[in-house]
C-alpha cells in the first residue's frame, strides 16, 4: 500500500516542530490510521507522522482540545482561519480531524 499524503502550506508544516498534533481539513477524507507524510507545498519538504485517530464532525462540533491542538483558539477563530484555504466554509461544513505524533526517523 501507497503511504498517505497531506500537503499543507509552509506555516503549517513548520507548526509540526513546535508539537502540532491534529490538523483539521474540510470534507470527509479517507485517512487512515498509521502513516502519513506531510508535504509542504512551497518547500516539499516532508515529515512522516502516525495517524492514531480520524473523526468526522461538523466544524462546530470539534472539540475545545483538538482545535487547540491544531493552533486555534476557539471555533470561531477556526472558521476565520480556514476560510483562508476553503473560502466556502462553514460551522456546518463537515471536516475530518486527524490526530498524530511525529515520527523521528
Amino acid at each position: 500500500m501507497e503511504t498517505q499524503k497531506l500537503m499543507c502550506a509552509d506555516g503549517v508544516f513548520k507548526a509540526l516542530d513546535y508539537g502540532k498534533e491534529v490538523t483539521i481539513r474540510k470534507g470527509r477524507r479517507n485517512i487512515l490510521l498509521g502513516n502519513l507524510i506531510f508535504e509542504n507545498i512551497d518547500t516539499n519538504e516532508q515529515a512522516h507522522v502516525w495517524v492514531n485517530n480520524v473523526m468526522y464532525c461538523r466544524l462546530k462540533d470539534v472539540p475545545l482540545e483538538l482545535l487547540e491542538y491544531d493552533g486555534f483558539s476557539d471555533v470561531e477563530n477556526a472558521l476565520e482561519c480556514m476560510k483562508d484555504f476553503y473560502p466556502d466554509m462553514t460551522y456546518e461544513t463537515e471536516v475530518t480531524v486527524v490526530k498524530f505524533n511525529l515520527k523521528h526517523i
